[in-house]
Parts: structure tokens; sequence; C-alpha cells
């Protein structure tokens, strides 16, 4: 990720793909996730801007830092706040009438669980992750079958944050969620 400072001071991020069989799936992120904030302006997340050419991601910069730690020291009221955020942001997220286009037939859950248990397996292996462990991934892959019973059945289940994790969860110091 790579910060993007134009001479009128506006701010934005470039996010390198780096596994270049991700890039249509970063792609149709990118492209609902601007549907969304379109019918979602306040949703606490950066407008999104792309192009098709390169495997690259353009989105307003997000300040503050990453939560990364989570634990009993930081005051009740604290974590209370940011997780009444998260709550939020993904409330909205998940109810968001997505376009037609979107609404397509696509694979079972368990295979949409499995392909992206397997990316960040892959990133993990190549190095090219920030966080996590290849077998924590083996161990959450091995789990698919009993958690995806029952689930096969819904192919157009909301759209989720595939890398929701405490390193992209920006906050300021008070714990509120940046975005």
């Amino acid at each position: 990720m790579f910060k993007l400072i134009f001479e009128d001071s506006v701010e934005w991020t470039a996010r390198v793909c780096h596994d270049i069989d991700s890039w249509q799936h970063e792609l149709r992120a990118a492209n609902l996730f601007q549907h969304i904030k379109q019918q979602y302006p306040e949703i606490r997340a950066p407008n999104v801007f792309f192009t098709a050419e390169y495997p690259v991601l353009y989105s307003e910069w997000v300040g503050g830092k990453p939560l990364a730690i989570w634990n009993y020291q930081i005051p009740l009221a604290k974590r209370q706040r940011l997780l009444d955020d998260l709550a939020e942001f993904l409330l909205q997220l998940w109810t968001s009438k997505l376009p037609a286009s979107a609404l397509a037939p696509r694979s079972p859950y368990s295979v949409w669980l499995t392909e992206s248990l397997d990316r960040g397996l892959r990133r993990n292996l190549a190095r090219t992750a920030r966080w996590g462990d290849p077998i924590n991934y083996l161990i959450m892959r091995s789990m698919i079958p009993s958690y995806s019973a029952g689930l096969d059945e819904y192919t157009d289940i909301g759209f989720a944050h595939g890398d929701l994790n405490a390193h992209n969860i920006m906050i300021d110091n008070d714990f509120q969620l940046m975005g």
C-alpha cells in the first residue's frame, strides 16, 4: 500500500494487487463497493477509485492507526464504541441492495469460502501477507464443510469484507472507527 499526496493536498491510497489471479475479485469488489457508497455515502469506509488496466486499486486515504491490538487493557467504553461502529458498518454492508449485474448465479458458499481461504494461504506462503499463519488457514479450510453445511443453497449471500482483520481496521486515539 502506498500513500499518494497530490499538489492540492488530496490524499489517496494506492493498493497493489500482489496476486494477479485475484485481480478480477478485486475489480468486482471495487465495483460493488462503489455501488454501496452511492447508497450509503455516510458509511465509514473510503471511496474507491480504480483502473481496470493495471492491478492497482485507488481509494481515499484513511487516517488513524490500525487496531492491531485488542485486549482487556483497552477500557470497556472504547471497546464498546468500536464494536458499535463495526456493527453499523457491517449492517450497512450486508443489507445493501446490489446491482442486478452482481446477482448473477455464483458458486456455492463453500466454494467461495474455500477460494477465499486459499487466496489468503497463497499470500501467506508467498510472504506477501502481513498477518496470518498457514497452519491456521489449513485448519479453517478443514472446517469449511461443517460451517457451510446448509448454506450452499444461498448463492447470493451479501457482500462481505474478504480480509477484515485488526491490521486493516483503522481507528483514532479514542478507538473510533475511521473512514
